[in-house]
């Protein structure tokens, strides 16, 4: 009996109903150390009313991408499962919370439409998080190309009273293979997409400028042109 330090009820969370009662709790004695002591005590079990008024706050789940997918793949949509979660806690601790850590997808280990299970961590000072565990449901389809040909290549900051000649190629034109969706390609056209030289810092001569290329979000490319040889007099 003189080793007796405390005697302790404990309630799990879990353990409470929605009005906050718990029923039948079992009374533990413990030493100074934390060691349970195996002593009869009376009684057994307590029942136990807390205060369980909590806030609550709904925040959307997002997610991003890392790395790359091979390049007969191609990205249809990460699908999120549910698509928010709710946290319970003081008004104090939800206050200081604006959203959810983005899931991060890391493309390069996708060979295949794949669902992935994750589980949302519970912030410093929240009660809870529900759900507890999403599913992520990356879904990709094998890549198709499409070609674009004759592409005019635009000239970017060249001086004023300056004139650029194309020697190689000998005309300002370019041939773009696209890689992405069917329904993507299908609706790509020249409008949709963007080539460029940028000579801002040219002196006058023959010079090899990289070729930039703008497309569409979703779809790459690739060209055997990947520089020009031009000359500015």
């Amino acid at each position: 009996m003189k080793k007796i330090g405390i005697v302790k009820a404990i309630v799990n969370f879990e353990d409470l109903t929605e009005d906050g009662n718990a029923n039948n709790i079992p009374v533990k004695v413990y030493d100074s150390q934390g060691n349970e002591l195996n002593v009869y005590i009376n009684p057994s079990t307590v029942n136990v009313e807390a205060d369980v008024s909590m806030a609550d706050k709904r925040l959307p789940i997002e997610t991003e991408t890392t790395g790359k997918l091979s390049e007969n793949l191609v990205l249809e949509n990460i699908k999120v499962t549910p698509v928010t979660a709710t946290m319970y806690g003081s008004n104090e601790a939800l206050d200081g919370i604006d959203q959810i850590d983005p899931i991060m997808v890391d493309l390069s280990e996708i060979s295949e439409t794949t669902t992935i299970e994750h589980q949302l961590e519970t912030p410093n000072g929240v009660r809870k998080v529900e759900p507890e565990t999403i599913e992520v449901e990356v879904v990709v389809e094998n890549a198709e190309e499409r070609e674009l040909t004759e592409l005019d290549i635009e000239v970017e900051n060249l001086a004023e009273g300056k004139d650029i000649t194309f020697v190689e190629p000998e005309e300002p034109l370019i041939d773009v293979t696209f890689i992405g969706k069917a329904s993507d390609l299908e609706e790509l056209s020249k409008e949709d997409v963007r080539v460029w030289i940028d000579v801002s810092e040219t002196i006058e001569g023959e010079v090899y400028k990289d070729i930039n290329i703008e497309a569409p979000d979703g779809i790459r490319y690739k060209t055997e042109t990947e520089r020009v040889r031009v000359r500015v007099e």
